[in-house]
Parts: structure tokens; sequence; C-alpha cells
């Protein structure tokens, strides 16, 4: 058992150089991974390390896919991982620690409030959109679908994540826990017609980490571990909650740039990408259930005691602003999302 994280390190990148010459610098990491900077021989690496699994089948998943989207010819580039020593592409630390060593690419966050921003980014979700409708995996996927909620956190069962919504609400968060009640409430309703809407592979995560650019050009979408089949328009509905950030709502002005960046985005997806009458019609659902799923993520992770629960309290919180959001403006979402995105016959 190693005792620093650096001791973990070098038994990962042990098996991948055969000269520990390598170089390594912390920056940030993601909210699931650690991530570091490794220079060796004048190149520049990243290395992942699994901090929430050590499942080989998803890895394995993530790396089949990506080297399918490598040959799809995408305007901007996807991560492809590094071979071992042993000829494969991943690791486990002396720990125990799923790892995997990735090619840099460069480009810096996309900033998606600048409205040139989002249009590129749209057009690259589009566009992944339509290129994983090409790719097929033999093997079974390693994560359950958006709308699988009570499956989102093996910690978190209908049951935990209800009891732990009545405990919010004695705790002065009444109104923020009964607006997540009714939506699991409206989820369970609507979803019989929700599960006729058109299924592929989806990235499920393309936030404003998971995008880089350089300008108002998109040069990588990253991080395809939670890459699985669900709803092709569930793309487009966690592309479209990132640009409407809980911190950002309640102020008007705030609220309105949040739209300008989402209008831009929608024409952009338009521009590689089309989808059915219905898809259109979900999306205010859609972009929903994606903060939805935050709130079990989260409470999941504080169970686990890999987060504090002022985390899921967050995502309780912010839950309730995006559903006032939609429930006063939905219209408009769907309204822009015809205007600018062309309508396919349902299969």
């Amino acid at each position: 058992m190693f005792c620093t994280s650096e001791e973990r390190i070098s038994s990962i990148l042990a098996k991948y150089f055969t000269s520990p010459s390598w170089i390594v610098e912390e920056k940030e990491s993601g909210v699931n991974n650690t991530t570091r900077y490794i220079r060796m021989n004048g190149a520049l690496y990243v290395l992942r390390i699994y901090e929430n699994h050590a499942d080989e089948q998803k890895a394995a998943f993530e790396h089949a896919v990506l080297r399918a989207l490598g040959e799809a010819r995408l305007p901007y580039a996807v991560p492809q991982p590094c071979l071992s020593l042993e000829g494969g592409t991943y690791v486990f630390s002396g720990d125990g620690k799923l790892a995997v060593l990735f090619h840099y690419i460069e480009g810096e966050r996309a900033e998606l409030d600048i409205p040139e921003v989002a249009l590129a980014a749209g057009e690259a979700v589009g566009q992944l959109t339509a290129a994983l409708e090409q790719v097929k995996i033999a093997d079974a996927p390693a994560y359950e679908p958006y709308y699988d909620i009570y499956h989102v956190h093996p910690l978190v069962s209908r049951e935990v994540l209800r009891t732990w919504l009545e405990e919010m609400s004695g705790r002065g968060m009444k109104d923020e826990a009964e607006s997540v009640r009714n939506a699991l409430d409206g989820l369970e309703q609507s979803l019989p017609e929700l599960l006729q809407l058109p299924v592929q592979l989806v990235h499920s995560d393309i936030v404003y980490g998971n995008m880089l650019a350089s300008g108002d050009r998109i040069t990588a979408v990253l991080d395809f571990e939670f890459v699985t089949p669900d709803w092709r328009a569930m793309e487009l509905g966690v592309f479209l909650a990132e640009l409407f950030p809980p911190d950002r709502l309640g102020s008007p002005e705030a609220e309105e740039a949040c739209w300008q960046a989402a209008e831009r985005a929608l024409e952009g997806y338009g521009r590689a990408a089309g989808l059915t009458e219905a898809e259109l019609q979900a999306l205010p659902q859609l972009l929903l259930l994606r903060r939805l799923v935050l709130v079990p993520h989260f409470l999941g992770r504080s169970l686990a005691g890999v987060e504090a629960e002022d985390r899921a309290q967050y995502y309780l919180a912010g839950f309730a602003k995006i559903q006032r959001l939609i429930a006063e403006h939905g219209l408009r979402l769907t309204a822009l999302a015809e205007r600018y995105i062309r309508k396919e016959r349902q299969a």
C-alpha cells in the first residue's frame, strides 16, 4: 500500500516509461478524478487517476469509443490513450487505483458564456452526436442512462433519496426538496412517452471543463468516462443545462446573457445535426433531468465519504432555480430549438 500520491504516480508511470525521468505538474483536477500533467522526453501527457471506481470494464468501453471516434474525422480532437509497456490502454497503481495516460491536447477551457464560443460549441455537440450515432460497441455499456435516476449512484436508492429529501425539508430547504420530489414524480409519469425517443451513444458530460477552445474555435472534447447509450437529445439537454449555471439564475441581466449563449448554441447544433419533433419538445425536460441527476450523484458521493454534504445541498438548491426558470420560460427554449434545428422524421 502506497502512503503518498507521489509514490502512487511513480508506480503508474513506471508502467508507461522505462526511465523515471518524468516531471509531474499538478494543475486543475475534475470532480471525479485526479489529473496530473506529465513531461517526458520533450512530450506532454495527461494522467488521469480514477477516484470513484477501479472498473476495467468502464475504461475498456470508453477507450473503444475513443478509438472509433479517432477514425471519425471530427474537426476537433478527442482524447487518445497511450499504450503502456505491456500494450494496454489502462494500468493499475500499486495500491489498486485505475489510471490512464493520455496524449496532451492543446487548448484552453472553452468560455461558453461568450456567444461566438457557444455557437462553435453547439456545433461541436451536434457533430459529436452525429459521429456517435455511427459508433457501435459490442461490449455492454458501463453506465446507466440519465432517466434511470435511482441507479445514478449505488448508495442512493429511491428510498434513500426520498428520505434525504424529507431530512432537507426539516433543515430549512423545504421548497427545494419539494421541487425535486415534484420532478421525480413528473419523470416517473412521463417516462413511458420519453422512452420512445431515439437512443444512441452519448458523451453524457459535455460541460465547461470538458471542452477546449482556441479563440472561438473548439479544439477538443474531453472526458468520455460516462459515455453510454441514452436518448440522443440528452446530449444537447446536458449541454444546455451547462449554459444556465445556478449561480447566474435570479438576476434578469445574468439570465438574459445565459439565453443569448443558449440561442447561439442551438444555432450551432442545428448546423450539424437534427432532432425529431418529439425530441425538440422534450428539451426543457431533458435539461431539467441533467440538473436533477446531480442531486443523487452528489448525495451518493457524500454518503461514500468523498464529498461534503453541502455539495449535494448546493445542487438541491440549484435544481429549484433551474426548475423555476423552465417553468416560466420553457416555451422560449422550445421555440429557439425549433427555429434553428431541422426536424427529422421519427424512425
